[in-house]
């Protein structure tokens, strides 16, 4: 009836506990002095750890430094892959379709399709016609009456339609350039850049029409997918067309290089390594005549606490302990206590 009593008073009231763990993670990187593609080095990476290196700040870059030692190493950073605007899709690295031109993708981050379905690479910042979806119709649609960016042109999509086409397929490809080839104007090749004229009709030698569809290129990321957005680029601002990343490990140094992702280098992983953190609460019972030194109740108190927890909407992987006093103990009496001042501290 004690023990009953003790119970019933431990689901009433508000409990507090005696010691709380609750996981964290923290990532260990790995060297591998096998020199792969970036690609490689990402697959080995997952299937042996956890994935290639993500570097949080400048003390993971460090630490991630001093174990890859001299040397240039493949890190998870890469231009992330051609995205479709609509759903922020990526395009599969071996089997999305694509209809690029010769020599593209070249720099830049913005697509534009011309009249014979061939796609290349435009400064984001440059004014074209540009092509919507509309997804309550499926149907394609050009807007030729008006030059946009490509994020104007997207914006007026998202508001006036669905967004900026996308082409996963030959067939959609044929239907939005078959839209271009049965444009008559506004301009020379439906574009301008800043400080360009249009002319209103095409002339004779003017490149083939050319519209923005939803392709696009323009961000950092991780392999992990992680949001960390610490650089250590040896110049302020990534350019070119290089879209994966090494650091260049020295005593003196731990910066970052754009280099082209087929070129082969040994590489840094990482495994998630669960941290704890321990905390330790000092917690009072009114239990009458109750044995608090049977190991069958405190094991009671235990999982009435954890019941507490999961009330409580408590997420966090949680361990509950007992912690023994030096003298033994784990309960004292209050004249025990007014007697000798005891902490429940941490191990």
């Amino acid at each position: 009836m004690e023990i009953r009593g003790l119970l019933f008073l431990l689901l009433s009231g508000c409990v507090s506990l005696c010691h709380l763990q609750t996981e964290g993670i923290t990532r260990r990187f790995h060297v591998v002095n096998q020199n792969m593609t970036w690609l490689n080095a990402q697959s080995y990476c997952r299937g042996t750890f956890s994935d290639l290196a993500t570097i949080q700040d400048r003390a993971s870059n460090a630490a991630a430094q001093q174990v890859a030692g001299n040397g240039d190493f493949w890190i998870g950073l890469y231009n992330i892959s051609w995205r479709w605007s609509e759903g922020n899709e990526d395009i599969p690295t071996y089997n999305g379709f694509t209809n690029w031109a010769p020599s593209e993708p070249r720099p830049g981050s913005c697509v534009v399709i011309s009249e014979l379905g061939i796609w290349s690479v435009k400064n984001c910042g440059s004014r074209y016609s540009f092509v919507c979806y509309n997804a309550a119709a499926k149907s394609h649609i050009l807007v030729n009456w008006m030059v946009m960016t490509w994020t104007d042109a997207q914006t007026f999509c998202r508001s006036k339609y669905s967004d900026l086409s996308t082409i996963k397929t030959k067939e959609d490809n044929v239907k939005v350039s078959g839209l271009l080839q049965s444009d008559p104007g506004p301009t020379v090749a439906g574009a301008t850049t800043e400080g360009q004229n249009t002319s209103t009709y095409p002339t004779e030698g003017a490149p083939a029409p050319v519209a923005w569809i939803g392709l696009f290129r323009n961000v950092w990321g991780w392999s992990d997918r992680s949001s960390t957005t610490y650089w250590q680029w040896v110049k302020d601002v990534p350019g070119g067309n290089c879209n994966c990343v090494i650091m260049r490990s020295s005593p003196l140094s731990g910066d970052w290089f754009q280099k082209p992702c087929d070129e082969k280098h040994s590489f840094l992983c990482y495994t998630a390594v669960t941290s704890s953190v321990r905390t330790s609460v000092k917690v009072r019972f009114s239990v009458g005549s109750a044995d608090m030194k049977d190991l069958a109740l405190q094991d009671s108190i235990l999982r009435q606490l954890n019941l507490k927890l999961q009330d409580g909407d408590i997420r966090e992987e949680v361990k509950l302990r007992w912690v023994n006093q030096p003298n033994g103990k784990v309960f004292h009496t209050d004249e025990e206590e007014r007697g000798t001042p005891h902490q429940c501290d941490p191990i």
